[in-house]
C-alpha cells in the first residue's frame, strides 16, 4: 500500500513536508520513500508493482515523477499545470490526467509516459471531467462528468471515452 503522509500538524493543505510511504497490506514494514520539503502526492502504481508515479507541485507546474520503490531511483516524466488525478494505462505506456484549460475549465488528456503525443480527450466545456481511470484493455478511460452550474443539483455521471477516437458514452444511473 502506498500513501501520502501529511504534515505533523495533521491539517490537510498545511505547509509540508508531505512524504510518500509504503507498507505491506497488513501495516507491517512501513517505509518512507521521500524526504525533504517537497510536497509529494502519490498517484498510482505502475503495472510492474515496483514503481510509483507521484506528483510534486511547484510555483509554475506540477511535475510527474516515477520512482522505483526498492532503489529510490526517480525520473521526472513531464510537467502539467494541475494537481489532479493521474492514471497509468494497463501496459504502463500512457497516462491519463487532468489539466486546466483557459477560463478555468478542466481538460482530460492522455499522453505517452514521457509526456509526448499529448491528446485532449474532453475539453470540459461546459462540463467538468475529472478522475480518470483506464479500462483493463487500455482502449477506454472512464471519468466523472458533472455540470458546474451552481443552480443545478450536483449530479455527476460516469462516461467512457475511447482514447483513440474520443467517442464518449455516458453511463446512465
Amino acid at each position: 500500500v502506498a500513501f501520502t503522509r501529511g504534515p505533523s500538524s495533521g491539517l490537510i493543505g498545511a505547509p509540508g513536508p508531505y512524504t510518500l510511504m509504503v507498507t505491506d497490506a497488513n501495516g507491517a514494514n512501513l517505509r518512507q520513500l521521500t524526504t525533504g520539503s517537497e510536497v509529494s502526492y502519490g498517484t498510482t502504481w505502475m503495472p510492474d508493482g515496483n514503481h510509483l508515479l507521484y506528483t510534486v507541485p511547484s510555483r509554475d507546474a506540477i511535475s510527474i515523477h516515477n520512482m522505483d520503490i526498492y532503489t529510490g531511483e526517480t525520473n521526472l516524466l513531464f510537467d502539467i499545470n494541475y494537481n489532479g488525478t493521474v492514471a497509468i494505462s494497463p501496459d504502463g505506456k500512457r497516462v491519463a490526467f487532468e489539466e486546466m484549460l483557459p477560463l478555468d475549465k478542466y481538460g482530460l488528456f492522455v499522453a505517452n509516459l514521457d509526456g509526448s503525443n499529448r491528446k485532449l480527450l474532453a475539453d470540459g466545456d461546459p462540463y467538468i471531467v475529472t478522475v480518470p481511470a483506464w479500462s483493463p484493455d487500455g482502449q477506454w478511460v472512464i471519468a466523472s462528468v458533472h455540470d458546474p452550474d451552481a443552480n443545478k443539483t450536483p449530479n455527476p455521471i460516469l462516461a467512457l471515452i475511447h482514447v483513440d477516437t474520443c467517442q464518449i458514452i455516458p453511463l446512465p444511473n
